[in-house]
């Protein structure tokens, strides 16, 4: 029972920088509530109306990065291997880690989607509705963090089988992929485009496509 419970606080004790993580991005989440919203609650951050908020623009870069850090501290102790192009990039002594791996590309990944996804609406004509977007994706991506913060909590704090936690992990990330969608697809603002071949468009090219891309470089 000892040997167990010392275990335990290594393990917790070597993985410190993660609670760091999280504790750095709710920090950011309690000041981007404060400082956009008049020191309005969380719940008062969500159920707030678009005509009434502002900073759109400002809560979708800062919690799409709070997004980005917090889901590559999920996901990074599950990649099987540092993919060989990342390999050979280095500065220096220093080489990217896992951790490091999957930020960069995630982070390209949402850097090209983001761009493409301004490029989509301001082509077609939606330039009006890119603003509402802004809107409706931040409300999602602030409880999407909240959750990516129990499941790191989890992952790395409490003794978790991981092969489970992975199949529940992938679960969770496909469920909540099919409601981010139909979030967008009917949400009340008619956030995407009203044809509905831009829909398609934008859920296959920019959506589903991205993240196939990143999962079969990464894990497979």
């Amino acid at each position: 029972m000892h040997g167990t419970s010392l275990n335990i606080i290594r393990e917790n004790t070597h993985n410190q920088w993660a609670i760091w993580v999280v504790l750095a991005c709710l920090f950011a989440m309690v000041l981007l509530v404060i400082f956009t919203h008049q020191y309005g609650s969380f719940k008062k951050y969500l159920l707030q109306e678009y005509y009434e908020s502002a900073s759109h623009l400002t809560n979708w870069i800062a919690l799409s990065i709070i997004f980005w850090l917090l889901q590559a501290v999920l996901v990074s102790p599950y990649l099987p291997m540092i993919p060989h192009d990342l390999v050979a990039l280095h500065i220096g002594d220093y080489h990217l880690n896992k951790l490091g791996s999957v930020l960069l590309c995630s982070g390209l990944m949402q850097f090209s989607v983001s761009v493409l996804g301004a490029g989509l609406f301001l082509t077609t004509g939606n330039a009006e509705r890119w603003p509402r977007y802004f809107y409706a994706i931040s409300r999602f991506y602030f409880v999407y963090c909240l959750l990516l913060v129990v499941g790191i909590i989890a992952l790395y704090y409490y003794p978790v089988d991981r092969y489970v936690f992975f199949v529940l992990l992938v679960t969770g990330f496909g469920i909540i992929f099919i409601f981010k969608q139909l979030y967008l697809i009917f949400h009340r603002l008619e956030i995407l485009p009203a044809e509905w071949y831009y829909k398609i468009l934008y859920i296959c090219t920019l959506q589903f496509a991205p993240l196939l891309a990143l999962w079969n470089y990464l894990f497979l």
